[in-house]
């Protein structure tokens, strides 16, 4: 993996170039041990020199959401066979409760507080195994193809939405409803 992402010419880093930026905990055994948070990756970048940022376009409140949404209160997102959170509303915090079975709430590790992102976009993508990636098991690894285009469902304001994505091989992904309208994408997390 570390070839691949060194081959591309992007910025790429380790526990060896990262300095402190990222660390080995004692709770799980490696290679499942290397870890980060919010305050190391802006150190980390702020010593990036040369490193190319993304801009993310501010978003502003919405003052109504548009039509064409279904109720959607509870939505199941599955990810893989282990995987298979499911995205309740919670009109009360405007966000969506992110739950997974065996774990129960997302919490946010900061905060203590649970993590509920104002928006829920999932856009499906193919999914194809790679010869040249294996686990520590042997297992080959994924490879999700995100450039191009497909299907999307955007969560917001309690409602489920249908649409479609594309997504060049540079910059965030243009989310567009039905009709060619921008996807409603809420202020605060994605």
């Amino acid at each position: 993996v570390l070839g691949l992402l060194h081959s591309a010419g992007l910025p790429a880093y380790d526990e060896n170039t990262a300095g402190s930026d990222l660390f080995r905990i004692t709770s799980r055994a490696a290679p499942h041990n290397l870890y980060t948070d919010g305050q190391h990756i802006a150190d980390l970048i702020t010593r990036v020199a040369g490193a190319s940022t993304l801009a993310v376009p501010i978003r502003t409140p919405l003052d109504a959401l548009p039509p064409g949404g279904t109720p959607a209160p509870r939505v199941a997102v599955p990810v893989s066979f282990s995987e298979r959170p499911t995205y309740a509303w919670d009109a009360a915090g405007g966000g969506w409760m992110r739950i997974e079975a065996d774990t129960g709430r997302a919490i946010d590790a900061d905060t203590g507080k649970p993590w509920e992102p104002a928006t829920v976009v999932v856009l499906q993508v193919p999914v194809t195994t790679d010869p040249r990636v294996r686990d520590a098991e042997g297992s080959l690894g994924l490879d999700h193809a995100i450039t191009g285009s497909g299907p999307a469902e955007i969560l917001t304001g309690g409602l489920l939405y249908h649409g479609t994505f594309t997504q060049g091989a540079t910059g965030l992904p243009a989310i567009t409803l039905a009709d060619g309208s921008p996807a409603p994408i809420a202020p605060g997390h994605i």
